[in-house]
């Protein structure tokens, strides 16, 4: 591999030029002791990219950017993004090797729009993920252009996102409630409370509060089905009210959490529909003192205990 690319540097550098090559390291001793750095119109460049500068040598400089930029939009139009954006790197190297700035804003929009284009793609496939990631990249790359127009476009894609990753949402509580109609109330919650992995895509208040929502309305349905199963249901209950309580504490119900965690704990150190010895019974005594007294103050319906 190193042979075949000084061969390439060998042809290249042997063709006609009115351009010094030095090939050194830019922090070369000998590059200090003959003051390179104070040469005007020097610039530091890597070596594939002083290959396409040697290769293009008879065109104008202007002509070899706008030839990498219509290179760039054609892999683009392809779905090669990876190579549409070195392709496009290279022309925004050059674009700064001779100062010409609105090159540089062209070539910087395109590298945006390449981005955008990648995330529209995983969004037309339902990668929403990728999607997402992808369309923050480009939202990086936007607020320091500082491009309006560019920032409009990143904006509404974002739109795009929510909404298919609502949708989705939707469609999920949607399910959990036909299954909680039909009283599979273990489903409902399992289908609600799996849901919450959209919010691994974007994290939304109120998706996390619509989520939280139905995982608890289920699975508090679930728990009281639990209850009349045997012993075997009491690691399910404390992992249940585990996670309910959870989800009360992100949506500011302390009280629902408090309560939740306190039957957490008591399925985790109590046995469930089994006996009981007088010390176990002691302290099952005061579990339910303590829920009652969490849940006097709310003056809640009989039905709730």
């Amino acid at each position: 591999e190193a042979r075949r690319q000084f061969d390439e540097m060998r042809v290249a550098i042997s063709r006609s030029t009115d351009k010094l090559v030095l090939l050194e390291a830019p922090n070369a001793p000998v590059l200090r002791e003959l003051g390179v750095q104070r040469l005007p119109g020097h610039y530091t460049v890597a070596w594939d990219s002083l290959l396409e500068l040697l290769r293009t040598e008879e065109m104008s400089e202007i002509e070899a950017v706008e030839g990498y930029l219509d290179e760039a939009d054609d892999l683009l139009e392809r779905g090669r993004w990876d190579q549409a954006r070195r392709r496009n790197r290279r022309a925004f190297e050059f674009a700064a090797q001779i100062e010409d700035h609105a090159l540089q804003r062209e070539a910087q929009e395109q590298y945006i729009r390449i981005y955008l284009a990648q995330a529209g793609d995983h969004l037309n496939r339902d990668h929403l993920r990728d999607a997402y990631v992808l369309n923050r990249q480009a939202n990086d790359l936007a607020d320091a252009h500082g491009d309006p127009q560019v920032q409009d476009e990143v904006d509404e894609q974002l739109r795009a996102v929510r909404t298919a990753v609502q949708g989705k949402a939707d469609a999920l509580v949607d399910t959990a409630q036909a299954a909680a109609d039909e009283h599979d109330y273990a489903l409902a919650y399992r289908i609600a409370y799996t849901a919450s992995e959209l919010l691994d895509i974007m994290q939304d208040p109120s998706l996390q509060a619509q989520l939280d929502a139905a995982t608890v309305a289920h699975g508090w349905q679930w728990g009281i089905q639990l209850l009349a199963e045997g012993p075997e249901a009491g690691v399910r209950l404390a992992d249940l009210f585990r996670h309910l309580g959870e989800a009360m504490q992100r949506q500011q119900d302390l009280v629902g959490a408090q309560a939740a965690a306190l039957l957490a704990d008591r399925y985790r150190s109590l046995p469930h529909n089994e006996d009981l010895t007088q010390p176990q019974l002691a302290r099952l005594i005061r579990y339910t003192e303590q829920y009652l007294q969490l849940l006097a103050p709310l003056n809640l319906d009989v039905s709730a205990f």
